[in-house]
């Protein structure tokens, strides 16, 4: 693969320190101590006030794809980038990555060309991995960089809902979040078992309390020897990187990070105090379980939510090329926005990456964060409303200027009853975007209910 380079050390024209003020008096500091792709801090991400009392701060990505609109190939080539790391932590060799790469993951050609590449020519493993993405912000990333590599790769995600078919086989707790319970499926398919190193995929570690969870839970049922934490940025502390040595030792188990950029941080001052806009809070969360059967619906069966593996790609990258030929030969519009929908963000990002010039990818979300119209400040619109797949959480959708988009593409997992999708459509229908469909990727076929102009038909 002449397309990798190994490139380990900072330059020296890029800063280690930088400075954001954030909204009222929140402030945050960063130093940089590893950025093995010499990339950009401002091309990365930006910060914004989230309406949390348990963290108030959040990194917005501008690759990610979950909050802002990006390029789906440079979504894609995100975890590109993560699995190129992780490849070259476990089997170390010259394999290059040319110089540009800094400039390929923010360019629309040179990103599609290396993600192809790499599933032209994926990265063997030498023992059976277990990817897990978490929900539900990196369920794409996971899958992303999962789907890089070749024969003994399995993937799961994480996910905050419950599914009453089946028993989840780890359950775990994201403290610091707005939605603490992790659930994870698939026993049925082998996830879990066997002599598997686990990668937990992350968009972000803060403190990795998170991680540490999950491996508690893995390590007492499923035990595994090594277990390696990825991540777009991690600003763990020295006191939060002694903890997972301690958990090593305590386990007797290997932890190993990779990460796009790393450092540490330090935040002073602090928001305005004003109520949350969150219909959902921890009780009504932790109630979950017994309410979950009014909103029981199926699930899309290749996502990962319940475990995929190597031989299941080709399947899948059927199934998308056909959903994005369908829907491209429908579009009309230069300027298309494809949304997916909470967790459910690996396959509209690939249906829309296969959808021809001019489309922009953005997902849904549960993470409240405050907008404001302050120049400078990266959040800047917000709709809020009732979730389609559970009417008591809230889903926003942020940065979705009126009149931007020509046509807008908004993907569900699966099929809800028309009374729980009215409040999306109405939400969408104030964007002021002419051509609105709504795509069911759950449906039995492609034709009929699941590529439908909801909107502009008043449904």
């Amino acid at each position: 693969m002449g397309y990798f380079m190994n490139i380990t050390t900072l330059p020296a024209y890029l800063p280690n320190t930088y400075k954001f003020d954030i909204l009222d008096d929140l402030k945050i500091e960063i130093e940089v101590t590893h950025n093995p792709f010499a990339l950009s801090l401002q091309a990365l991400f930006a910060m914004a006030a989230r309406q949390n009392p348990k963290r108030s701060f959040l990194f917005v990505s501008k690759i990610l794809g979950k909050h802002l609109p990006v390029d789906p190939s440079v979504s894609l080539l995100g975890g590109a980038l993560l699995a190129y790391l992780y490849n070259n932590l476990v089997n170390p060799s010259d394999i290059e990555l040319e110089p540009t790469i800094a400039g390929a993951i923010f360019d629309q050609q040179k990103a599609l060309g290396l993600y192809s590449a790499l599933q032209q020519q994926p990265f063997v493993l030498e023992q059976p991995t277990l990817f897990i993405g978490f929900a539900e912000t990196a369920t794409a990333l996971g899958h992303s960089m999962f789907n890089c590599f070749a024969k003994g790769a399995h993937f799961i995600q994480t996910t905050r809902d419950l599914d009453l078919d089946q028993k989840p086989q780890i359950r775990f707790a994201e403290e610091h979040s707005h939605a603490v319970a992790h659930y994870c499926y698939g026993l049925e398919r082998g996830s879990f078992v066997g002599d598997k190193t686990v990668v937990l995929v992350d968009d972000e570690i803060t403190t990795g309390k998170t991680a540490l969870n999950i491996i508690r839970e893995i390590q007492a049922s499923f035990p595994k020897q090594e277990y390696v934490v990825a991540s777009l940025l991690d600003w763990r502390s020295d006191e939060d990187k002694q903890r997972f040595k301690q958990l090593e030792a305590e386990l007797d188990i290997k932890i190993r990070t990779i990460s796009l950029l790393s450092g540490k941080i330090t935040v002073t001052g602090k928001l305005k105090e004003e109520k949350s806009p969150l219909i959902n809070t921890n009780k009504e969360i932790q109630k979950a379980e017994s309410k979950w059967k009014q909103y029981d619906f199926p699930y899309l069966g290749n996502t990962g939510r319940f475990g995929l593996s190597c031989e299941d790609k080709e399947e899948l990258e059927n199934y998308i090329i056909q959903v994005a030929e369908y829907l491209r030969q429908g579009r009309q519009g230069k300027r298309i926005l494809c949304l997916g929908n909470g967790e459910f963000m690996y396959h509209p990002m690939r249906i829309a990456s296969h959808m021809g010039p001019g489309v922009f990818f953005q997902s849904t979300t549960r993470s409240p964060i405050k907008p404001a119209q302050n120049e400078g400040y990266i959040i800047q619109s917000r709709l809020v409303y009732p979730s389609p797949d559970d009417p008591a959480v809230s889903n926003y959708l942020y940065n979705v200027p009126h009149g931007h988009y020509d046509e807008l593409y908004m993907f569900l997992e699966r099929e809800v009853s028309k009374e729980r999708i009215t409040p999306l459509l109405k939400a969408l229908n104030t964007l002021g975007v002419p051509r609105c469909f709504i795509v069911v990727c759950g449906s039995s076929t492609l034709e009929g209910s699941n590529y439908v102009d909801c909107v502009n038909r008043g449904a």
